[in-house]
């Protein structure tokens, strides 16, 4: 069986320079940075990334039509690649323009998929519309305060930084908005709030490498599994099982169906 997914978002381009410091610049107490002769290596990230990672894990099983900002954002990423640590990171352009919902239609998709980086493409008034236009079981990772648009969604998953930031703002009112609200821990997993009540779904820490776009994996992971066993349980397990795996790898990346044992979507 195959699905057809649609995700909305602001993309960019990932961009590692690599290098080593060897010293503090005698200006100022930062490291200096050496570049070596290594290529710089970039691709594709934020909701560019996501569907990257849903069309590797699911094997091809799920087809993802993205729309998405015209205007280049960049992140430049300088890593002293002995230590394996970010020196500085500069984005570039870093706002877009906002989505107008004349381009946008509903093709019958099975999902749809936000990945809200709050660059602004999607505002609050279109997100609030998007889930109606669409017609069909929806998902949003965004980076944006839980206000009462986030009710008009299914599902929506947030890290544990946005989480505190929601809890700040809102203190517990924010379940009034939000029935289902996956909040990621980190190498702790993720817990679930539904019906104000929180379950946890724990995962045992992995070495990690660069933990850079495995937020878009792990929603990655998160659709390909509802989409397969209509389980928000074991959606979230298997989404941990994604985000575990990539975090083990360098820069913005992907995982395959045959890196997670085979994985194997109904």
């Amino acid at each position: 069986m195959t699905y057809k997914v649609c995700v909305i978002g602001e993309s960019c381009t990932d961009r590692f320079v690599y290098g080593r410091c060897k010293r503090i610049c005698p200006e100022a107490p930062v490291p200096l940075l050496e570049l070596s002769d290594t290529p710089f290596s970039e691709n594709k990230g934020m909701a560019a990334n996501v569907k990257r990672n849903i069309e590797y894990i699911s094997d091809g099983k799920v087809e993802v039509d993205l729309i998405t900002n015209t205007d280049q954002i960049i992140k430049t990423r300088y890593i002293d690649s002995k230590a394996r640590s970010l020196v500085i990171r500069i984005d570039e352009h870093d706002r877009c323009n906002s989505l107008k919902l004349n381009q946008v239609f509903d093709h019958g998709y099975d999902l749809l998929v936000v990945s809200d980086y709050n660059k602004g493409l999607l505002t609050e008034d279109v997100l609030e519309k998007l889930p109606e236009l669409f017609g069909c079981k929806n998902f949003i990772d965004t980076k944006k305060i839980l206000k009462p648009w986030t009710s008009k969604f299914d599902y929506v998953k947030i890290n544990d930084i946005e989480f505190d930031r929601t809890i700040r703002c809102l203190g517990d009112g924010f379940v009034e908005y939000c029935n289902n609200v996956i909040v990621t821990q980190g190498d702790s997993g993720a817990n679930l709030f539904h019906n104000k009540k929180c379950k946890a779904y724990p995962t045992n820490p992995v070495p990690i490498n660069d933990v850079s776009g495995a937020g878009d994996t792990f929603l990655a992971g998160l659709v390909c599994e509802y989409l397969s066993s209509q389980s928000l349980d074991k959606a979230i397990q298997f989404a941990n099982k994604c985000a575990r795996a990539v975090v083990q790898k360098p820069n913005v990346a992907f995982v395959t169906a045959e890196e997670l044992d085979g994985y194997h979507m109904e």
